[in-house]
């Protein structure tokens, strides 16, 4: 069954809930990238 869209409202700010999965162990992001992700706002 299909994810159903998420509700986009405009011009307002926005949050984005970064995931990540994988099948190799560990984590896949280092905490540079980590960092990087947090501070773009």
């Amino acid at each position: 069954m299909p994810r159903i869209p998420r509700m986009v409202v405009k011009g307002e700010d926005a949050i984005y809930h970064v995931i990540t999965k994988s099948t190799l162990p560990g984590y896949v992001l280092g905490s540079v990238e980590k960092d990087y992700l947090v501070n773009l706002t």
